[in-house]
């Protein structure tokens, strides 16, 4: 091994040395010291390092493996739309204010609170939940802000109208296991 190896072996264990002492005492400054919580301490001081849009990236691509190719293009829209939006960056900038902008953005995008929650705030708080337990950030500010995941304005509506429940109700089915089908939801339908 030549002289700058060595220099660098001893300023990398340096770096680690002081990153576990800091560790260490953020643990103190807690009052508790849980040793085998070190290392996923120390990957989260590295994680730090990136970006929100970054870690949304690297959690979108392990998300979407395996997935079917219309569930890894969600992923793939979500990412599009949030950076064109720009408004999370950071870890810092994840809060209730810009939780509530970006619900005015796509609001502003003309999509539906049914779409709106199901494909990007759905995948934003999850994408929290994961630098949460990675301990990137400290609260959801989805715990408390409301955010409407209603199907209401021009969806499909969510039950049959008396009319229509009386027409399946009396409805002949084609086969008898189609017929009890019919009958459980009558009546579990049925007040």
């Amino acid at each position: 091994m030549n002289c700058p190896d060595i220099i660098q072996i001893s300023q990398t264990l340096d770096k680690l040395l002081s990153n576990v002492r800091q560790v260490i005492l953020d643990m103190m400054d807690e009052g508790s010291i849980d040793l085998s919580s070190i290392p996923m301490r120390l990957q989260s001081k590295e994680n730090r390092k990136i970006g929100f849009l970054e870690f949304c990236n690297q959690r979108a691509a392990i998300r979407k493996y395996g997935k079917k190719a219309d569930s890894q293009e969600r992923y793939d829209r979500f990412i599009r739309l949030f950076k064109a939006w720009g408004g999370i960056r950071e870890f810092g900038d994840i809060n209730d204010k810009n939780i509530i902008c970006y619900d005015k953005y796509l609001d502003s995008t003309g999509m539906k609170p049914y779409s709106k929650w199901n494909n990007y705030h759905r995948f934003l708080n999850s994408f929290i939940r994961d630098a949460m337990d990675e301990g990137l950030v400290n609260k959801n500010p989805y715990k408390w802000v409301n955010i409407s995941k209603c199907k209401k304005s021009k969806g499909i509506e969510r039950c049959l109208t008396p009319k229509e429940f009386h027409r399946l109700k009396v409805a002949e089915m084609p086969t008898e296991s189609i017929e009890r089908v019919r009958d459980v939801f009558v009546f579990q339908t049925v007040n």
